[in-house]
């Protein structure tokens, strides 16, 4: 509809406006019980979706974006995108997080390892108790994330969705109306000064037809006297009467073919006057039905902006809640954690590896007297010494490979979340997933859409925090990766291999020295073995000997010297089987000196030996002392550096936490809303009051006026019906055409002064009422599609509003007449 089309009615006194008003209002009020119900359905809305601190936002949607709705609709789409990044982001950050606590946790459970030093497994136990507490820690913020936000975000994701969508499509809709509307009115103008143009046409090729050449008033619709009636005009009469609707389609068609050419002229122009009344009935009907229509658009379309302002509002002060939990659940988490490390830093404190060293090889390496002719030396204390201390760098060497596997493990876990972080950055890093719903056709045309370009500075903030935080906290793990590796994992591999070395060399020399000592143990004691069997011979042979006391023994054996004396006293005494068992004895004895004096050498080199294996065992000892100082002193510092690497991953954390939470705390929604606005502003126009535009040619109203005039004076039935289209509802509508100007543009002013004051008052109470109800003008600038294949909107003149129109335009009289009584 085209502006210039359209006229203004001039001012009235204030006096009697504010009076019109407020009449106006009052009708409005009473018989509008729908405007008040969605009215108080807004304001419960309201109330339902603002939070608990609502800011005033300077501006709003309906007073300031009233033209900008494709802006409106693009920025709720972006939002919606925006739930949809957060709602993906949190769900992977809460299962990456799950994942990283669940490796934790079965790692510190399955850590049990013992010591025989007391600090050692003292200490590794509390290591590995505080290491499950971190891990329980972290799965019950992974579960808070899980049971807590993550559901939430997706659904208030998915409902932002359908709200959005339906919002859209209702505003939309309404628009196409509003456009339908106007397009309507602009056919109805132009149909009426189309006719109006036809009758003036008419009107000339009728005079140039005349052949008189000056016409009197009746001359353009009869030849005749008015007393004198023609046939063929009563035949019309009679049909405008009704007396022809028996007759058949074929005589409308063809009836006229009988008469003259300047009566078929005639009655063309009259045809042309009856199309000009209908046009103008039309249009002006029209032009009143666009006027009502207007406010209930405007009210609508205002509800709608106010909607999607509430929409957005609610939008962003979740997406700040969801952010601020998220984050203050993080940061709790890091320090309930801190004092399990301090548990840790105690432990690794106390640790005193001396105090162990000493107890554990104080009674190892004492000298003792042995015999080696009466204790089995492969059984000596040096051997069960270093049997014990074997056995204890056994439980060394297990406990070196507990922690190593831990910590190995611990650096493969960051690895792992190190993936999983750099994984959720490259997903996010063009605005996240396209959601599974699909209701704007975003993915169609755009994957990766750039939503943040409708955001506002504080969300868009909120959103860049969020990322460089993942990305802060994957820097912050990379360096405690990196301590792992460095200092702990380090220390411990160094540590395992120089412990290692010297452990399985030091074994293996002492294997070597008790083997030989093994050796000459075996060899002594056959020697002795043999050197007990020859002496019990000589013992028994000589036993049986008449007169041969018993033989003394010594510590070498038996006193073979003094048995042989005796036996050289005797010899004259014994007979021949005496004398045999003599010579016998002689060959035994000289054995047993021999025996005798290679046990005595064996001894004393044995004796050498034993001396020797003691001083090696000694040293053994002492390097196997050395060792297991050294394992444990390695022990407490690679403990020590991991309690530092975990305190710096916590302290780090908390600080990119705080920084990411100023960030999230700076969210504002009306701050950014009032920014949209004023970047988008487009406000409503000032709505002017629609008055029909009529025709302003002379020759048309004198026409009009000849033509209404012969209706009456041709017959009593033109003339009733005449009488009863005045009488009609709708007859003060078209009644100026037929009367004088004057009287014309006084019932028109009188209805566009009543249907402007009308709108007035409605746009005056709901500013009043909300201050955020505005209005629109043209449609076709709003930027929405139209759809070809819907129906012309046509004006709805049976229509609930209309009835309801009427209703309240005679209240408006009614009102009227009572104050201007009330004035007098």
């Amino acid at each position: 509809m085209d502006v210039t089309d359209l006229t203004v009615e001039p001012s009235m006194d204030s006096l009697t406006k504010n009076k019109m008003q407020s009449s106006i209002a009052m009708t409005m009020s009473k018989n509008s019980p729908a405007r008040d119900n969605d009215i108080s359905m807004i304001d419960n809305r309201d109330t339902s979706v603002t939070s608990s601190h609502v800011i005033p936002i300077e501006g709003t949607y309906p007073k300031d974006l009233a033209r900008a709705f494709p802006r409106v609709c693009q920025k709720a789409k972006s939002g919606v995108q925006l739930c949809h990044a957060v709602a993906a982001f949190v769900t992977e950050r809460a299962g990456l997080e799950s994942n990283y606590a669940q490796a934790q946790l079965k790692l510190a459970q399955s850590a049990e390892a013992e010591d025989w030093s007391e600090h050692c497994t003292q200490c590794w136990q509390t290591f590995r108790e505080a290491l499950e507490h971190l891990a329980q820690e972290r799965w019950a913020f992974a579960s808070t994330m899980q049971t807590s936000i993550v559901p939430g975000a997706k659904t208030f994701a998915a409902q932002q969705e359908i709200q959005v969508q339906r919002l859209i499509t209702e505003g939309t809709k309404m628009r196409w109306a509003q456009q339908q509307m106007s397009s309507s009115l602009d056919k109805a103008k132009a149909k009426y000064e189309r006719k109006c143009q036809e009758a003036i046409d008419m009107i000339a090729t009728v005079r140039k037809s005349d052949n008189m050449p000056s016409t009197d008033t009746n001359s353009l619709l009869s030849d005749s006297s008015p007393g004198e009636v023609s046939p063929s005009k009563e035949l019309t009469d009679k049909l405008a009467a009704g007396a022809g609707q028996l007759l058949t389609k074929m005589w409308d068609t063809t009836y006229a073919f009988g008469r003259n050419p300047l009566e078929r002229q005639r009655s063309k122009l009259c045809g042309c006057f009856e199309g000009v009344i209908a046009a103008e009935k039309h249009y002006f009907q029209t032009v009143q039905y666009t006027n009502a229509q207007r406010l209930i658009f405007v009210r609508k379309i205002n509800e709608n902006l106010h909607a999607l302002q509430l929409t957005e509002e609610q939008r962003l002060e979740y997406l700040r809640d969801i952010l601020m939990r998220m984050q203050k659940a993080f940061i709790d988490m890091l320090s309930r954690s801190q004092q399990f490390v301090e548990q840790m830093k105690t432990s690794a404190n106390v640790f005193d590896e001396m105090a162990d060293i000493e107890k554990g090889f104080q009674s190892l390496g004492s000298q003792e007297e042995v015999d080696v002719n009466r204790v089995d030396l492969s059984i000596n204390p040096f051997y069960l010494h270093m049997t014990h201390i074997q056995a204890k760098s056994d439980d060394g060497q297990r406990m070196i490979e507990t922690i190593n596997s831990v910590v190995a493990e611990l650096i493969a876990s960051e690895n792992r979340f190190l993936q999983s972080l750099h994984r959720l950055l490259r997903t996010h890093e063009n605005g996240g997933l396209s959601p599974t719903t699909d209701l704007f056709g975003a993915s169609s045309s755009n994957t990766h859409m750039n939503f943040l370009a409708d955001e506002g500075a504080t969300m868009t903030n909120g959103w860049i925090a969020m990322k460089d935080q993942t990305n802060l906290l994957l820097e912050v793990h990379q360096e405690f990766q990196s301590l792992l590796a460095e200092p702990v994992s380090l220390i411990l591999d160094t540590m395992k291999r120089e412990y290692e070395s010297v452990r399985v060399s030091t074994q293996e020399n002492f294997l070597k020295l008790h083997s030989t000592l093994c050796s000459d143990t075996a060899a002594h004691k056959r020697l002795q073995q043999k050197l007990d069997a020859t002496s019990r011979d000589f013992a028994i042979g000589y036993s049986h000997l008449p007169g041969s006391p018993p033989v003394k023994a010594n510590s070498h054996g038996i006193e073979v010297t003094q048995a042989l004396k005796m036996l050289s006293t005797n010899t004259g005494f014994f007979n021949e089987k005496e004398r045999r068992s003599e010579a016998k004895l002689r060959q035994l004895a000289k054995k047993t000196r021999l025996l005798q004096t290679q046990l005595a050498k064996s001894t004393s080199s044995l004796q050498q030996s034993y001396q020797a294996y003691v001083q090696e065992s000694e040293a053994f000892i002492s390097t196997y002392m050395e060792n297991e100082r050294y394992r444990l002193q390695a022990g407490k510092n690679s403990l020590q550096s991991l309690a530092k690497a975990i305190e710096h991953m916590l302290r780090s954390g908390t600080s990119v936490g705080n920084k990411a939470l100023v960030e999230f705390e700076k969210i504002d929604p009306s701050e950014d809303i009032a920014e949209f606005i004023r970047m988008n502003r487009q406000p409503r126009k000032l709505i002017k009051h629609i008055v029909a535009n009529y025709h302003d040619n002379d020759i048309l109203k004198v026409a009009m006026r000849e033509y209404l005039v012969s209706l009456d004076a041709s017959s009593s039935t033109a003339s009733e019906n005449a009488d009863k289209f005045l009488r009609s509802p709708t007859s003060g509508m078209f009644s100026p055409i037929f009367r004088n100007d004057a009287l014309r543009e006084k019932k028109l002013s009188r209805a566009s002064t009543l249907l402007a004051d009308d709108e007035h008052a409605i746009l005056t109470k709901e500013d009043n009422a909300g201050g955020s109800v505005s209005s629109e003008d043209e449609s076709a600038n709003s930027g929405i599609e139209q759809d070809d294949k819907l129906v012309e909107a046509q004006p709805l003149e049976d229509s609930d509003f209309q009835r309801q129109f009427k209703v309240i335009n005679r209240d408006i009289r009614r009102k009227l007449v009572v104050d201007q009584h009330h004035d007098r």
